[in-house]
């Protein structure tokens, strides 16, 4: 409780104090970012996120597990994260272009939720946002490696995290072009059936978000990435 007047007014001024929507996400404290994402202070760091975002000069700070967020979103923060879809709703409703912005190798969010594995609540949220505010259909847009959302999606689903270990989201790892030494390593490694890398809830699970990436963007199929490989 404040106790000085100058605290209680900066209380009602910042409900939230100086928390920010980034610092509660990458802590996975859901309920308090999605407090936070239905104020306005939320709206106001959202929308100080997307000029970061968009100034090639931002650089963004190092997270807890190495990767380095320059100029980084909230909704792939959250993809990243593991969020809850009442989580990327939220930012979605707050940020209605969020699904389309691309980060630095060319990924939109549905190309990171597809890398990370998220839920099929999440890919459905991410598409169906898209189609109804009349946005382009990020299922069939390409990454700077030409490689759709169902290129990351097919990766996730034949190779083992524990070979992967998440890098070839940000470019860099087995399924990266040129790093041939690595994919054979993951070629030898994901053809032994016991070493999957999810179990059967989960495979089931990616079945599903297969299928309706296809529905949405069936041209995916079809397309070649850098390396000549389609899906």
């Amino acid at each position: 409780e404040p106790k000085t007047k100058l605290d209680r007014l900066r209380s009602n001024l910042l409900p939230f104090g100086r928390k920010s929507i980034s610092s509660l996400i990458k802590k996975h404290k859901w309920n308090k970012a999605l407090q936070l994402l239905n104020s306005k202070q939320g709206r106001q760091q959202i929308s100080k996120n997307r000029q970061q975002q968009e100034d090639p000069t931002f650089v963004g700070p190092n997270d807890d597990d190495g990767y380095f967020y320059a100029g980084l979103s909230l909704l792939t923060l959250a993809i990243l994260h593991n969020a809850p879809v009442d989580i990327i709703n939220a930012i979605l409703r707050q940020d209605h272009l969020a699904t389309v912005i691309v980060g630095q190798f060319g990924m939109s969010p549905l190309h990171v939720a597809c890398a990370c594995g998220s839920s099929f609540e999440v890919i459905k949220a991410l598409t169906q946002h898209d189609r109804e505010n009349g946005l382009p259909n990020t299922a069939i847009v390409v990454d700077k490696c030409r490689r759709t959302p169902l290129h990351h999606l097919m990766h996730h689903l034949c190779f083992p995290k524990s070979v992967d270990k998440g890098r070839a989201i940000f470019g860099s790892g087995p399924f990266s072009s040129g790093n041939s030494a690595a994919s054979s390593s993951v070629a030898s490694f994901g053809s032994i059936p016991n070493r999957m890398s999810m179990n059967q809830d989960e495979l089931e699970e990616c079945m599903i978000t297969l299928r309706c990436l296809a529905q949405v963007g069936p041209k995916a199929i079809f397309c070649r990435d850098i390396d000549g490989r389609c899906p």
